[in-house]
């Protein structure tokens, strides 16, 4: 199934061929062909590194319209930290506290 990023499927690009195509080596394939295939598949892999840049600015766009700056803390100010960063010793997570703190801000 292709993928919708780049259109063609994974097999494709490592590959450079489909899996159903049969294919017929002759005497001399690995002699002439060999330089124009491997050719042929660098212009498919740049190709694909060009669909999937389009393709990330094409979702990073209205990912980013949905996020807000962090905060600016400054420095000597104090501030509550989530306690789920921290081991406890609290015998249950439950019961803890949510919030630690008041920790001062340090540069």
């Amino acid at each position: 199934m292709p993928s919708a990023t780049t259109s063609i499927t994974p097999f494709f690009a490592n590959k450079g061929y489909h899996p159903n195509i049969t294919v017929h080596p002759q005497c001399d394939l690995a002699s002439t062909c060999t330089g124009d295939f491997v050719a042929d598949l660098n212009e498919l892999h740049k190709e694909l590194r060009k669909h999937i840049a389009d393709a990330q600015h094409h979702y990073q766009v209205p990912a980013h319209s949905q996020r807000t700056e962090a905060p600016e803390f400054p420095i000597g100010s104090q501030a509550f930290v989530k306690a789920q960063f921290f081991c406890t010793t609290q015998p249950s997570k439950k019961l803890s506290k949510k919030f630690l703190g008041l920790y001062e801000i340090h540069a």
